[in-house]
C-alpha cells in the first residue's frame, strides 16, 4: 500500500488529469522523479502535501479547511453485525451541503458536536492517521506475507477523495488500486485468493471447475430469442474452430415462450385438427426478414390475409364508408398534430405543468394474489426521467382544446363509436392503452420496420420452434435443452478455477478468454447450471416482477428471479420504467359462420370490427377458419383481440363469462336470432402466465428509445453495465423483444435480438471489446446521465442551448473514460475533428476542449467550433449560428464556407435559405426596422414572425402568413410539417405579385382561385373572414364562395382559464349526446366562437331543400381536418335582427379587453326566429354553462340597431369585433327553449 499522502495526491491527480491531461502528466511524472531520486520517507511526504496544497488552491479550495465525511448506516439483521458505509469525503461543509446554506450550517453544527446525522446521513470531520500502521505480530502468518495494515473501513476513512468523487465511483476505483472488491454482503475480499475478516486474513481457493475443453454458454427461456441465439452461438464457433456447447433451460413443458400453437381445441369439418396460435400469428413484413426466411425453410404455408376491416354498427347494418374513412383520416391527423404538438414544446417543464402518470405492467394486478382484484398501478417518471412527454390521450385532448375541433360536437353515436374504435386499433398493436403510451416514442421503431406483406402462418408458429429445434439437434452434444427448469437464481460473478481452450483442430494460434464456471444457474427444485457465460431472454413481465417483488414475496410460487451479484441501476431502472403491454385473445367455433354475409365479408374479406358500443374492447373479429382454412372447408371460428387494461378485466373473468360477453357483442352486430352459442373456444391468459407476465414492450411517458440500449447492455462481474471500461469481461448477456430498439414488440425482434446476443458473445470469447483506445466514446442514455449528475445543466457543451433542439437534433450524452458530457446530434458531427462511424463518437471532447478558447463571430459565445475553410478566413461559428447564415450541412457538406467565402453555383434558381434577422440586419446595418417584401409592413403578430431570407447574394424579409399562405407559386418545401419549415421561390414570388383589391398596395400574393382578384394576407383575414389555418391558402372571394361548396368557421375563443387541459377521454367525444367538450380552451389570433343550434340547422336545410343529403357532404375524404363543411350556405351570412319586445327591457353591456389580439370574453351563438328567413345573435357570457342566466339576445352594437345597414348578418358584427377594444351591447334576456 502507499502512504496516504501520496494516495491523496494520486486521486486528485487522476481525475484533474482528465481536465488537462498534458500538464498534468508531466506533474505526476515529476513526482515520480522526485520519489525515487529521495532516500527519506519524510521530505516525501512534505513535498506530496505542499502538491496538495497547490492543486487545492488551483480548484479554489481552502487547503486549511477540515474535510467531512458522508457516512450510511446499516442496521443489524438478526445475527449480521450493523455497519456503516462511507459514502463520500469531502474539502469543506460547502461541498458537503452542495452549496445549499441551511444544510451547511446544520452538517457544520453536527461536525463541532463529534458527529450527527443530518437527514438520513451521519457527518463528522475526517480523522487523519499521519500514517499507516502496520502490524508486526500476527497470531498465525498466513503462507503468502501477507500482513493486514489496517481494517478497510479504516482505510477509507483515511482516504480523502476530491469533493466529485462519490463513492460509487470512488471506492471503486480505490478496491482495484488493491485487487480488492466487495463480496455483496458488506463486507470487501480479494479479487483473488484472499477474503479479509476484521483485521485477519486468510488464504482461499477458487472454487474448483469440472475438467472440459470447451465453452458453456447457458441461455435463459427457449423462446425464438434463445433459440435464435443458440443457432447463431454455435454457428460462429464452428466458423472460428472453438468448441463450445449451449444450453437452453425453460421453465415451461414446451419450447417457444411466447409462440404457441394450440392444435387439440378446433377441427374441419372432417375432424382433422385446425391450429390457432394463442402467442403472436402475424410475420409483419416479409422482406429482408430473417424470421420469414427461417419459416420459408421449414416449408411452412404463408398466408396474405385481407387487412380491409368491415365496421359494423348492429343489426347486420354496416356504417357508411365515407364516415368511417373521414373519422379514420381525421383520427390520423388528430395524432400527427398532437405529436407535432409535444415535439414543439420544451423538453423539460415544471412539475405543475408535467403529466407523466402511467401504467407500467399491467400484469402487476394480476401477479401476485389472484383471488383477490388488486388496481392496475399507476406510477409517475422518476425525477432523472421527468420531460415533457405525454400519454397520447393527453396530448389528444390537449390538440381538442387548443384548435377546439369543432366537428366534435356534432357527433352522433356512430361518429363517436368509429372515433373509439380507431383509439382501440392503436392500443391493440402495444398491449396498451393510450392514457399509457408516451406521445414521443409510442412508434418509434415504425421507420425500422421491414417492407413486404403482412403474413399469417398456415401451420402455426409452433412449427417455427420446432424447426429451430430440429436444426439444433443435429448439431449433437454441441446443444442441449432442459424442460421445466424454472430459473430461481443466476450467479455471473462467481471466482472459480480457470482452463485454457484448446487450439483448433486445424492448429490456428489464437488468443481466446479462459475457460471458467463464472456464472451459476440455479432452479427452484435444486438443480443446477454452471457456465462461462449466461444469456437472459426473460420476459420483460419476469424481470419487472424480479426487481419489484419485496423480500416476502421471494420464495413463493409466484416468485421472480434473484440475480448476484443484483442488477445495476441502469438495467434496473430501465425494467422499471418501460412498458409491459398485454393482449389477450379468445376464440370461438360456431356452428354456422352467421357472420359470412354478402354485405359484410364478401370474397378475401375476413376482418369485421365493432362499432356498435356495446363491449367496444371486443373492437375487431377475425374469421379465422375462412383465412386459414382449406378452400372447400372453412370452420366458422371467429377469434377476437382485447388489449390493455380491458385485458387484465376479462382475465378475471371465468371462461363462460368471457364467452357470453363475447356472444353478446356479436348479437349486437347480427341479432340474436343469428348467433348460437359457441360449439368450442379457446381464451388466452398471458397476464396470470408467471412464466410471462403479459406479452409485449411499450414506451409510456418518462421512457424513450434509449432504454432499450439499456435492456441489451451486457454486464460484466463486478455488476457493471453501459458505463464500464472495455477491458471487462461481460458474464451476462440480454436477448428478448424488449432488447431491440428496431423492432420492439415483434417475433422477429426477438429472433433478432438472440443473434446479436451470440455476436456479443463471440467478441467476449475472442477478447474483441469496444474499449476507449483512440478516442471512443460511449453513448450513455441521457436518463442515467441525469440520474448521475442532478445537478448538471442539461446543456450542450458547444452551443450551450438547453434541451433537444429541432435545429441542433437531439442533446446525446457521451463518456469517455470518467468523463460525462452532454452535445448536441448536429454540433457535434459537424465539428471537423468529430468522427462517428457505425454509431460510435470519436473526438468529440477534443472538439469541446478545443471550443472552450474560440468565440462564435455571430453571437459571441466560447464553443465555435466550426471554422470557415477558406485559407485565409480565420472566423468561426456554432452550427446554428452557421446555419444562420444560410448554410445547410445535410445539403452543402461538412466543409463550411462562411458567407464572405461562400459559391453560390451549386445552389437552384429558386431556392432561397432562411437566415436570421440578426444576421439579416448584420448586413444592413443601416436599417432600423425591418419591412415585409410582400405587404410592405413591419412586425405584425397577426402576419406571424418576421423570417429573412437570401438567395445568392441577394437578402429579403417577410412575414412568415405572407410567405406560407402565397399561393401564386408553391413556397412551402414541406407543407406537412410546419415547424421550420423550408420554403422556396420567395424571390420569385415577389416579381409575380400584383396590387391588393382591397388596400391598392402592392406585393399581393394570394389569389382567389375562382377569379384574378388578389390580396396581402391581413387584408384576406380581415376582410375575407378566411381562415387560413383550417382551409389552407386556395382562397376564393366572396362572390364564389358558394361555388367552393363551403363555409367560413372560425375558431373558439375563451379567456377563461381551467388548468391544464384534459385527456382525450376526458372531453365528451365517446359519448352520445355531447354537445361540446369538456374543458376551457385557448384562443387562436381574436376569432370570435359562432355555434349554431340544431333548430337553425333545420332552417337552413328546410330553405335550401337539403333535408336528404346530410350523410355524404360531411365526409369528403380529401377535406378529414376538421372545417365544418357540412352545408352549402353559410350562416354568417344570414340576416339577424333583435327582438321586437320593448327596449325598456334591454340591458347594458360594456366589455373591453387589453388589445385587438386579446381574445373576447363572450360567445355569440345563433338562433332561430319566428321568421325563418333571419336569425337572433345571442351573446353567451363566461361561466354560464348550460344556465340561462347569462344568455342575451343582441339588439344594438355600440348604439346602432342590429339588423341596419353594416350590421345585417353576423359576419358584419365579427368585423366590428375585430377592429374594437371596447365594446357596448344592448341586449335582452334570452331563455334557450
Amino acid at each position: 500500500l502507499v502512504s496516504q499522502e501520496a494516495l491523496k495526491a494520486a486521486s486528485l491527480l487522476h481525475f484533474r488529469e482528465e481536465a488537462e491531461s498534458l500538464d498534468l502528466n508531466r506533474r505526476i511524472q515529476s513526482m515520480k522523479d522526485q520519489k525515487q531520486d529521495e532516500t527519506s520517507d519524510e521530505p516525501n511526504i512534505k513535498r506530496q502535501k505542499v502538491e496538495i496544497k497547490n492543486i487545492l488552491t488551483s480548484l479554489k479550495v481552502d487547503p486549511d479547511a477540515r474535510s467531512i465525511q458522508k457516512f450510511h448506516y446499516v442496521p443489524s439483521k438478526g445475527e449480521d453485525p450493523g455497519y456503516r458505509i462511507l459514502i463520500a469525503t469531502y474539502v469543506n461543509e460547502e461541498a458537503a451541503a452542495d452549496f445549499n446554506e441551511e444544510k451547511e450550517k446544520a452538517i457544520l453544527k453536527a461536525c463541532n458536536n463529534g458527529g450527527d446525522f443530518v437527514g438520513s446521513f451521519y457527518y463528522q470531520y475526517e480523522n487523519l492517521v499521519n500514517r499507516l500502521n502496520c502490524r508486526k505480530e500476527v497470531e498465525k502468518p498466513t503462507d503468502s506475507g501477507f500482513r493486514m495494515s489496517m481494517g478497510f473501513e479504516q482505510f477509507l476513512q483515511n482516504t480523502q477523495m476530491p469533493v466529485w468523487f462519490p463513492l460509487s465511483i470512488g471506492q471503486h476505483k480505490v478496491l482495484s488500486m488493491l485487487n480488492m472488491k466487495h463480496d455483496g454482503k458488506g463486507g470487501i475480499k480479494w479479487k483473488t485468493d484472499y477474503i479479509t475478516e476484521g483485521s485477519k486474513v486468510q488464504q482461499g481457493t477458487h472454487l474448483p471447475i469440472e475438467k472440459r475443453s470447451h465453452f458453456r454458454v447457458g441461455i435463459i427461456g427457449g423462446g425464438i430469442a434463445g433459440l435464435a441465439c443458440a443457432t447463431e452461438v454455435i454457428r460462429r464457433a464452428e466458423e472460428s474452430g472453438i468448441n463450445i456447447q449451449v444450453v437452453v433451460l425453460e421453465a415451461r413443458s414446451r419450447l417457444g415462450g411466447r409462440l404457441k400453437t394450440d392444435s387439440s381445441t378446433f377441427h374441419f369439418s372432417d375432424g382433422s385438427k385446425f391450429p390457432v396460435d394463442l402467442g403472436a400469428s402475424w410475420i409483419h413484413g416479409i422482406d429482408q426478414n430473417p424470421l420469414a426466411a427461417t419459416a420459408k425453410s421449414a416449408n411452412i404455408e404463408f398466408v396474405t390475409a385481407s387487412e380491409d376491416v368491415k365496421m359494423i354498427k348492429g343489426d347486420i347494418q354496416p356504417v357508411d364508408i365515407d364516415m368511417d374513412e373521414y373519422i379514420g383520416k381525421l383520427y390520423d391527423n388528430l395524432l400527427d398534430q398532437a405529436a407535432d404538438d409535444v415535439w414543439e414544446s420544451e423538453d423539460y417543464v415544471p412539475d405543475t405543468e408535467r403529466s407523466q402518470l402511467a401504467v407500467r405492467w399491467y400484469a402487476e394486478a394480476l401477479s401476485k394474489d389472484l383471488t383477490q382484484e388488486t388496481s392496475i398501478q399507476r406510477s409517475d417518471a422518476p425525477p432523472h426521467r421527468h420531460s415533457s412527454d405525454v400519454s397520447i390521450d393527453h396530448a389528444l385532448g390537449k390538440v381538442v382544446s387548443k384548435h377546439n375541433y369543432r366537428v366534435f360536437r356534432k357527433f352522433g353515436t356512430d361518429e363517436q363509436s368509429l372515433l373509439l374504435w380507431n383509439t382501440k386499433n392503436v392500443e391493440y398493436a402495444l398491449g396498451a392503452n393510450i392514457s399509457d403510451l408516451s406521445m414521443k416514442f409510442w412508434d418509434s421503431d415504425e421507420r425500422h420496420a421491414f417492407e413486404g406483406d403482412h403474413v399469417l402462418l398456415k401451420q402455426g408458429y409452433s412449427t417455427v420452434i420446432d424447426h429451430m429445434k430440429k436444426e439444433l439437434l443435429l448439431k449433437g452434444e454441441k446443444f442441449k435443452y432442459e424442460l421445466d427448469f424454472p430459473v430461481e437464481k443466476i450467479e455471473y460473478a462467481r471466482k472459480s478455477e480457470t482452463l485454457n481452450h484448446p487450439p483448433a483442430s486445424y492448429g490456428r494460434a489464437r488468443k481466446l478468454i479462459e475457460l471458467s464456471d463464472a456464472c451459476c444457474v440455479n432452479s427452484r427444485d435444486g438443480r443446477t447450471e454452471k457456465f462461462d457465460f449466461v444469456v437472459s431472454t426473460l420476459p420483460l413481465g419476469v424481470l419487472k416482477q424480479s426487481v419489484q417483488a419485496t423480500p416476502e414475496e421471494l420464495g413463493t410460487i409466484r416468485q421472480g428471479v434473484t440475480f448476484e451479484p443484483p442488477l445495476p441501476f441502469p438495467k434496473i431502472d430501465a425494467i422499471r420504467n418501460t412498458g409491459f403491454g398485454l393482449l389477450n385473445k379468445v376464440y370461438l367455433q360456431f356452428p354456422k359462420a352467421f357472420w359470412r354475409i354478402e354485405s359484410i365479408l364478401h370474397k378475401d374479406k375476413t376482418l369485421f370490427g365493432n362499432a356498435s358500443g356495446i363491449h367496444p374492447h371486443h373492437y375487431m373479429f377475425f374469421d379465422v377458419g375462412k383465412s386459414l382454412g382449406r378452400i372447400q372447408d372453412q370452420p366458422p371460428i371467429l377469434m377476437t383481440l382485447i388489449s390493455g387494461a380491458e385485458a387484465v378485466a376479462c382475465e378475471r373473468l371465468t371462461d363462460q363469462g368471457l364467452v357470453n360477453q363475447v356472444v353478446e357483442t356479436l348479437r349486437k352486430l347480427f341479432t340474436d336470432a343469428l348467433v348460437s352459442d359457441p360449439v368450442a373456444f379457446k381464451i388466452t391468459r398471458w397476464g396470470s402466465d408467471e412464466f410471462s407476465r403479459g406479452c409485449y414492450t411499450f414506451l409510456p411517458p418518462g421512457a424513450t428509445d434509449q432504454d432499450f440500449q439499456l435492456l441489451q447492455s451486457p454486464i460484466n462481474g463486478n455488476g457493471d453495465s453501459l458505463t464500464l471500461e472495455g477491458s471487462e469481461t461481460m458474464r451476462l448477456f440480454w436477448a428478448g423483444e424488449h432488447t431491440t430498439a428496431l423492432h420492439p414488440s415483434m417475433a422477429h425482434g426477438a429472433m433478432l435480438s438472440g443473434v446479436r446476443a451470440a455476436e456479443q458473445i463471440m467478441s467476449t470469447i475472442k477478447l474483441k471489446s469496444n474499449d476507449d483506445k483512440g478516442g471512443i466514446e460511449r453513448l450513455i442514455p441521457m436518463a442515467i446521465f441525469r440520474k448521475k449528475n442532478p445537478h448538471v445543466k442539461l446543456e450542450c457543451s458547444l452551443c450551450h442551448l438547453i434541451g433537444n433542439r429541432v435545429r441542433e437534433g437531439s442533446l446525446l450524452a457521451l463518456q469517455k473514460g470518467s468523463r460525462q458530457f452532454l452535445v448536441h446530434n448536429n454540433c457535434g458531427q459537424n465539428s471537423p475533428e468529430v468522427e462517428i462511424r457505425d454509431g460510435q463518437w470519436k473526438s468529440t471532447l477534443k472538439a469541446i476542449n478545443r471550443g472552450k478558447q474560440i468565440n462564435c463571430c455571430m453571437c459571441g459565445h466560447v464553443g465555435a467550433t466550426i471554422g470557415c475553410s477558406s485559407a485565409n478566413c480565420v472566423r468561426c461559428f456554432h452550427f446554428g449560428c452557421a446555419e444562420d447564415t444560410g448554410w445547410r450541412f445535410s445539403r452543402d457538406g461538412k466543409e463550411f464556407f462562411c458567407d464572405l467565402h461562400r459559391n453560390f453555383s451549386a445552389h437552384g434558381n429558386n431556392e432561397c435559405d432562411q437566415i436570421s434577422l440578426k444576421f439579416y440586419k448584420s448586413k444592413n446595418p443601416h436599417l432600423r426596422i425591418v419591412f415585409c417584401a410582400f405587404c410592405g409592413g413591419a412586425d405584425d403578430a397577426r402576419k406571424g414572425k418576421m423570417l429573412a431570407f437570401s438567395q445568392q447574394n441577394k437578402l429579403l424579409t417577410v412575414h412568415d402568413h405572407c410567405a406560407r399562405y402565397t399561393n401564386i407559386l408553391e413556397t412551402l418545401e414541406d407543407y406537412t410539417n410546419l415547424k421550420d419549415t423550408d420554403f422556396k421561390n420567395l424571390f420569385q414570388v415577389i416579381q409575380r405579385s400584383k396590387q391588393c383589391t382591397f388596400c391598392k398596395q402592392g406585393g399581393a400574393t394570394i389569389k382567389c382561385a375562382a377569379c384574378d382578384q388578389h390580396y396581402h394576407f391581413l387584408c384576406a383575414d380581415n376582410n375575407l373572414s378566411w381562415n387560413f389555418l383550417r382551409k389552407g391558402n386556395r382562397l376564393i372571394c366572396p362572390l364564389h364562395e358558394k361555388v367552393a361548396n363551403g363555409n367560413s368557421s372560425l375558431h373558439a375563443t375563451t379567456s377563461k382559464s381551467g388548468g391544464p387541459p384534459k385527456a382525450l377521454f376526458q372531453h365528451n367525444l365517446f359519448f352520445s349526446g355531447a354537445a361540446r367538450a369538456n374543458g376551457d380552451t385557448g384562443g387562436i389570433d381574436n376569432r370570435i366562437d359562432v355555434a349554431v343550434n340544431d333548430k337553425v340547422w333545420e332552417t337552413i336545410r328546410n330553405q335550401h331543400d337539403l333535408r336528404n343529403d346530410t350523410s355524404h357532404e360531411m365526409y369528403r375524404v380529401d377535406d378529414a381536418l376538421p372545417s365544418d363543411k357540412d352545408f352549402i350556405t353559410d350562416p354568417l351570412l344570414m340576416p339577424i335582427r333583435g327582438s321586437t319586445t320593448s327596449e325598456s327591457q334591454n340591458e347594458t353591456l360594456n366589455i373591453t379587453r387589453s388589445s385587438i389580439w386579446e381574445p373576447w370574453t363572450f360567445d355569440l351563438s345563433l338562433a332561430p326566429s319566428y321568421d325563418v328567413n333571419v336569425t337572433h345573435l345571442i351573446i353567451e357570457l363566461p361561466g354560464s354553462g348550460d344556465d340561462n342566466d347569462d344568455l342575451f339576445l343582441l339588439q344594438q352594437v355600440n348604439g346602432k340597431l342590429i339588423g341596419t345597414q353594416g350590421l345585417s348578418c353576423t359576419k358584419d358584427v365579427i368585423k366590428v369585433l375585430r377592429s374594437s377594444t371596447k365594446i357596448k351591447f344592448e341586449a335582452q334576456k334570452y331563455i334557450r327553449k
